[in-house]
């Protein structure tokens, strides 16, 4: 039996066997298709996946910005985020990058 399966549709089109076909033929050369509703509700759509992967994106990028430009000299990192993570202290944001640099690391610190 051929299944012929549209991703971007959620849709299956199956031969409808009911109808008989010549011996021997394909199934897509004799038969006509039912179209099926397959939304199975368990496959991410691309967007829901983009959409992670930027936010991924953003919070991998955050997490090599700040310390580079909040680790004070001689400080471990692990000393950094512990004071970050327990300490109660948000990093500061360097004056000395662009003004568009400053923005994003602003709205990655921003706590909802």
């Amino acid at each position: 039996m051929l299944i012929s399966i549209s991703s971007s549709k959620n849709i299956l089109l199956v031969p409808d066997l009911s109808k008989k076909r010549k011996r021997g033929a394909s199934p897509s050369a004799s038969a006509a298709f039912d179209a099926k509703i397959a939304d199975f509700w368990i496959a991410k759509s691309s967007k829901q996946i983009l959409a992670e992967l930027r936010w991924e994106d953003r919070w991998c990028l955050e997490g090599t910005l700040m310390p580079v430009f909040s680790i004070k000299p001689g400080e471990s990192l692990e000393d950094f985020l512990d004071r970050i993570g327990f300490g109660g202290e948000s990093p500061r944001i360097p004056v000395g990058i662009s003004r568009e640099a400053q923005d994003f690391l602003e709205e990655m610190l921003c706590e909802k």
